[in-house]
């Protein structure tokens, strides 16, 4: 009997992916604290904070906040880095340019605005601030690991920082380029990545003006791609808070 040569393009077969999730909703309503319990049931969970949130593992009730450098882990990669100089600087130039100058500026300072880059290789090799672990690629991760973003909102900031630098208007090219830029990362992260998957954002509401009804949609770069960006995950979750009282959603 011949052997059955496999064709060297073939497609590699994959694991399953994890699950792919989209929170959306206000502060303190949840979205950070939640994805924390997955701990209890047998996930890692690896967050990357774009902004200041690690105020809420520390405040974790003692049976998760004993995870933190066990299952529960983070990296803070901000999406601001700057000084004073930096702002008085650029608020000077919005003193003295016109608008149609600002937005005709080349973008300024590029290498003092890199902080994009510095989440990109956070997932290309995840350093734990709590223990100095690495982790790797999180492309080689399994699905019992979640990698949890938050938020979309300072992903916004980077990405736009990263292509303008410190210049203090955005041109209508540079927006397109940035929410492609942004588009690109969501989809390979639910599209390629094995592990699961949990990304904050904060909601956007919209009317529709011809039949009054009310949609909410991530707050992602530009009024086109928030609408866009749900379609590759499991869920989108709009996330609230009543007095005590915490309530998950996707009518919305």
């Amino acid at each position: 009997m011949n052997a059955v040569v496999k064709p060297s393009n073939a497609p590699v077969a994959r694991a399953e992916q994890g699950f792919k999730v989209l929170l959306l909703g206000a502060t303190g309503s949840g979205k950070t604290y939640c994805p924390a319990l997955l701990a209890k049931h047998g996930f890692k969970v690896m967050y990357i904070f774009t902004e200041n949130g690690m105020s809420t593992l520390q405040a974790l009730p003692s049976e998760l906040k004993s995870e933190i450098g066990k299952n529960i882990h983070y990296v803070y990669r901000p999406a601001v880095t700057t000084d004073l100089d930096t702002i008085l600087a650029s608020a000077k130039l919005v003193n003295t340019a016109s608008y149609e100058a600002l937005t005709k500026m080349a973008a300024t300072d590029r290498a003092k605005t890199q902080e994009f880059i510095q989440l990109l290789g956070t997932l290309k090799n995840y350093v734990s601030d709590v223990t100095g672990e690495s982790f790797g690629n999180i492309l080689t991760w399994k699905p019992n690991v979640c990698l949890v973003l938050d938020s979309l909102s300072g992903l916004n900031l980077g990405i736009m920082r990263n292509l303008m630098g410190t210049k203090p208007v955005a041109g209508q090219h540079e927006w397109q380029v940035a929410m492609r830029m942004e588009e690109e990362l969501l989809n390979m992260l639910c599209l390629n990545a094995d592990c699961s998957l949990v990304i904050t954002a904060h909601p956007e509401r919209e009317l529709d003006e011809i039949s009054g009804a009310q949609f909410v949609y991530a707050g992602a770069l530009g009024r086109k791609l928030g609408p866009k960006i749900g379609r590759f995950f499991d869920e989108v979750i709009e996330t609230k808070r009543k007095g005590d009282r915490y309530f998950w959603a996707n009518s919305a």
